[in-house]
């Protein structure tokens, strides 16, 4: 395929974009002249699984005249050409192989990308959605389903596998399949369900079996997403801002500007002498209010002292004196009323 005859995978002319079958003795110049080289590094708790399964991983990929290095001490898978390697392309998928073994995809379904026509694809999904970290926890989970259910049914729709960890989503399957996904998942994080793509799917994959339906337009006959959201509500009240006024406000005069004025900032001399005098006999007359205020308020608040204490004495005056005594005390003074009641009445 030349350089003008390159198709987007992603458009519509998926079918154009296949590549012509390559097998041995295909490759005219009969060796490479170069060799290349990719390394792969893998996460700690992803060693245990690579070295117990690097047999199987180092028999996929010595299938292809290619070979193959673990280094346990710096964490990393290396692929490299041969001069008995007969395809070019296979040392990229032997790095995409690897690749996918490192993001903790099981071999079964990572060996399928060293076959023609099988690809991978990695989504940020955290990047399609927008708002806080919840709402993305809901929606990935949204894309799962429950016990994986909706994620489950995703694959058997568009024959991919695809995966969810963490803020990303690996995709391994076919162009078209690849696609239905990307589509699938970019709505999902959209917050549209992932139901309504599922339905999509199915309408679309028995329409591909029905060949009086292949040279026609399908869309009308996916379903039509209707929208519930009625729009914000508007709000009881409406403020009145007035008219616009697209000039700031007038600067308030500053103290020179003030001095301006009042003429104060041209007085010389005799004049300036008296505007000072002036304005020290107000200040004094100020210091002098000032100052009876807090005279005032220390008189009343030493008079409520007084007052106070007096009080303090008159309680603590009977407070040694027994239960007997304070009830003779009070007798004493029951009949000390009592007779000045009576004084009163004669």
């Amino acid at each position: 395929m030349g350089r003008d005859e390159y198709v987007d995978p992603y458009s519509d002319g998926l079918d154009k974009a296949k590549q012509a079958p390559f097998s041995r003795g295909d490759m005219k110049c009969g060796h490479l002249f170069e060799a290349t080289t990719y390394s792969v590094r893998f996460p700690t708790y992803r060693e245990e699984y690579v070295r117990n399964n690097w047999a199987q991983i180092n028999a996929a990929i010595k299938e292809l005249d290619l070979k193959t290095e673990l280094n346990l001490i710096e964490g990393t898978m290396s692929v490299e050409t041969t001069r008995k390697t007969w395809d070019p392309y296979s040392i990229i998928k032997a790095r995409d192989f690897l690749t996918m073994v490192a993001r903790s995809v099981d071999l079964d379904h990572a060996s399928k990308i060293l076959e023609d026509d099988v690809y991978y694809e990695i989504m940020d999904i955290y990047k399609l959605c927008t708002g806080d970290d919840e709402k993305f926890r809901k929606r990935r989970q949204r894309l799962i389903g429950p016990s994986g259910a909706t994620l489950k049914a995703i694959e058997m729709l568009s024959n991919c596998y695809v995966m969810v960890q963490g803020k990303t989503v690996c995709i391994i399957g076919s162009l078209h399949g690849i696609k239905d996904v990307k589509d699938v998942v970019a709505d999902c994080m959209k917050n549209i369900h992932p139901v309504f793509d599922v339905q999509k799917l199915m309408v679309k994959n028995e329409l591909k079996n029905d060949d009086r339906m292949s040279d026609k337009d399908w869309t009308h006959l996916y379903p039509q997403l209707e929208k519930t959201h009625t729009g914000h509500k508007k709000p009881h009240k409406v403020r009145n801002k007035g008219e616009y006024n697209p000039f700031p406000e007038p600067q308030k005069p500053s103290r020179l500007d003030k001095q301006m004025e009042s003429g104060e900032y041209f007085m010389v001399g005799a004049g300036k002498r008296k505007a000072d005098h002036i304005l020290e006999a107000q200040k004094e007359r100020k210091d002098a209010v000032r100052e009876a205020e807090k005279s005032e308020k220390r008189a009343r608040t030493e008079e409520m002292s007084e007052k106070k204490r007096l009080k303090m004495e008159r309680m603590n005056k009977h407070a040694g004196e027994t239960k007997e005594e304070r009830n003779a005390r009070k007798a004493a003074r029951k009949a000390e009323k009592a007779a000045m009641k009576a004084a009163r009445a004669e």
